[in-house]
């Protein structure tokens, strides 16, 4: 066992991400530039801007980051020595708010640019072993990639971004509860008609405390501001996530578990808790089927380590890209499931699994 442990260590060093700092070039320029907003629980650094350690006061702010022409789907061309904006990605413009209520007014403001009925949000929220930088640019690699016309915003916790931190990345996840919660109600406030919620990794438990914590206090209130959540690699028991799950209740719709059977960071996590599985590590609904969640096993596509393959493995993006009409489907209110188009989907009691095609 202690042999496996050294080499999942060196394993999960080996995948972490070359640096650590946004690279700023003022005066670059590009038509694909991606704005993105950032609320964090992490306190301020001189050299990374954001750093490792806890702030109680959540600092906001935004980001326009430059994707370069030649940018390949699937990977986050690093800033080197030398940044180039025709080569890596960097940021060609950085505004940091004093408070929530500059950040409300700005992000109201890219809001109204788009008309009504497509001003929706996405909020991704970054997992275990990732700077600020490591979050600022996949968002917008995402974004880029799955060419997506939401507002782009980034909730980024106080991650240790250090392959031997992973405990008190789960202590620092906890305690980053209070500023999601809060970045969620600024979301809304400023205007979003829709906020789609995706947490990867450790990010998918902090995604789903939070919406736990809201409906306790409110359910009705929680669907109003959360329309949808994707966890994708869920670093989660499968127990506490059904627990949470009872707890919510009303489920925000679609509810969508991205999960790899070939994730090794997900085997370290559940061998270092004394577990099986964890939810991002699931085949199937079997252990959810009671629950009307939607689950996508990627398994067959995985990519430079297999815990990130939707955002890493080029085929997968495009083939996701073209399911969305039947992840829709399935997430249609309606009684019927059936007629849901291309993909094939398999039905357990409320739960539902897209299968996808085989890689070629």
């Amino acid at each position: 066992m202690r042999l496996f442990l050294i080499l999942s260590l060196l394993f999960i060093t080996a995948c972490a991400p070359p640096v650590s700092q946004i690279t700023r070039l003022p005066d670059a320029s590009a038509p694909d530039d991606i704005p993105v907003f950032f609320a964090t629980s992490r306190a301020p650094d001189l050299a990374l801007r954001y750093g490792a350690d806890r702030s109680e006061v959540t600092g906001y702010g935004r980001y326009d980051v430059s994707v370069p022409p030649a940018h390949e789907s699937g990977q986050i061309e690093w800033p080197r020595r030398t940044p180039d904006e025709l080569q890596h990605f960097v940021a060609t413009s950085e505004n940091l708010y004093p408070g929530p209520t500059e950040f409300r007014h700005a992000l109201s403001q890219e809001l109204r640019k788009r008309a009504r009925g497509k001003r929706t949000a996405t909020i991704y929220v970054h997992g275990f072993l990732n700077s600020f930088a490591d979050g600022i640019y996949r968002m917008a690699q995402l974004s880029h990639d799955f060419e997506s016309p939401d507002i782009s915003v980034h909730y980024s916790w106080p991650s240790a971004s250090h392959p031997l931190g992973y405990l008190h990345d789960r202590d620092s996840m906890l305690f980053a509860r209070r500023g999601l919660e809060e970045l969620i109600h600024e979301v809304k406030a400023a205007g979003a008609e829709e906020i789609l919620l995706v947490g990867h990794s450790m990010g998918g438990l902090l995604s789903m405390e939070v919406i736990r914590t809201m409906a306790l206090r409110d359910s009705r209130k929680m669907l109003g501001m959360i329309d949808g959540v994707v966890l994708i690699s869920a670093d989660i028991d499968v127990d506490v996530f059904r627990n949470q799950l009872h707890d919510i209740g009303d489920l925000p719709d679609p509810l969508l578990l991205i999960t790899s059977d070939r994730d090794p960071i997900l085997r370290l996590s559940a061998w270092i808790t004394g577990l099986d599985q964890r939810v991002g590590t699931l085949q199937g609904p079997e252990d959810v089927s009671d629950f009307e969640v939607l689950v996508i096993n990627t398994g067959d596509y995985t990519t430079r380590g297999g815990h990130f393959n939707v955002g890493n493995s080029p085929e997968l993006i495009e083939t996701m890209q073209r399911m969305q009409g039947v992840v829709a489907s399935l997430s249609d209110q309606s009684d019927s499931r059936a007629g849901v188009g291309a993909g094939a989907v398999l039905i357990v009691q409320n739960a539902a699994q897209i299968l996808l095609p085989a890689v070629n």
